[in-house]
C-alpha cells in the first residue's frame, strides 16, 4: 500500500512499510490509542519535514526532488540534475536535520523560558514526542554513518579533501562507528538501534568489499 500525493511541485509517496515501523517504535503505546495515534502523527509530519529540507535545498541547486517515507525512515532523490557539487551535497544533507534541530530547539527553549506551557498531559507529551524525533533523531542522523545524513556529508568532505577520492575512508567509518554503535545498543539493550546500526554496518562492510579493501 502506497499513499501518493504532491507538495506543489514535490512527488511524495508514504510507504505502508513507514507506517508499520512508526507503530512498531511505539509498542508500549498499543493500549492508549491517543497517544499511538499522537506519535504516528508527529512521526510522519516530523519525517516528512525533515525531507522537505532536503528537497528545498536541492530544488534551490536545480535538482528535481521526489520524496519516499518507508520502513527506514525517509529518502529524497531526485528525478534529474543530479550533478551537483560536493560543497552543494553537504548543504543539501544537512538541511533536512537542521530544520528538525531548530524545531526542537524553540521547544526546548520555549520550556525553559516559559514560552510553552502545556497545560495537559496530552500536550506534554506532545512536546516531548517532537523534541524525542526532530532533536534526539535529528543529533542520531548527523553520525559519520553512510547511508544517515552524516555519513554522506562525511564522504564529500572527504571527496574535496582527496579531490574526488575518499569512498574507501568514508566506508571505513561508516563501518567502525557502525559497530561500535551496534555494541553500545546492545549493552544498553536497545533492540531498534542495534538492528539498525547492525545492518549499516553490513551495508558498509559490502561496501569496503565491492570498493576492494
Amino acid at each position: 500500500m502506497t499513499l501518493a500525493f504532491r507538495l506543489g511541485s514535490i512527488p511524495v509517496r508514504i510507504h505502508g512499510s513507514f507506517f508499520l515501523t512508526t507503530l512498531l517504535l511505539a509498542a508500549g503505546r498499543m493500549n492508549q490509542p491517543k497517544l499511538l495515534l499522537l506519535w504516528a502523527l508527529i512521526v510522519l509530519g516530523s519525517v516528512l519535514l525533515h525531507e522537505l529540507g532536503h528537497a528545498v535545498a536541492g530544488r534551490l541547486f536545480g535538482l528535481a526532488p521526489e520524496i519516499d517515507l518507508h520502513a527506514m525512515g525517509g529518502t529524497t532523490s531526485w528525478t534529474w540534475g543530479r550533478g551537483v557539487s560536493d560543497g552543494k551535497s553537504i548543504v543539501i544533507s544537512l538541511a533536512g536535520p537542521a530544520v528538525g534541530l531548530v524545531l526542537a530547539g524553540v521547544i526546548l527553549a520555549g520550556l525553559m523560558f516559559g514560552g510553552f506551557q502545556p497545560e495537559t498531559p496530552l500536550a506534554h507529551q506532545a512536546l516531548a514526542d517532537l523534541v524525542i524525533v526532530n532533536g534526539y533523531w535529528g543529533l542520531v542522523n548527523l553520525l559519520p554513518v553512510l547511508p544517515l545524513d552524516g555519513g554522506n556529508v562525511t564522504r564529500s568532505v572527504l571527496r574535496l579533501l582527496t579531490r574526488g577520492g575518499g569512498e574507501k575512508a568514508t566506508r571505513w567509518v561508516s563501518f567502525v562507528v557502525a559497530v561500535l554503535l551496534t555494541l553500545g545498543f546492545l549493552v544498553s539493550r536497545n533492540w531498534f538501534a542495534a538492528l539498525l546500526f547492525g545492518m549499516f554496518a553490513v551495508q558498509n562492510f559490502r561496501g569496503l568489499r565491492e570498493a576492494g579493501i
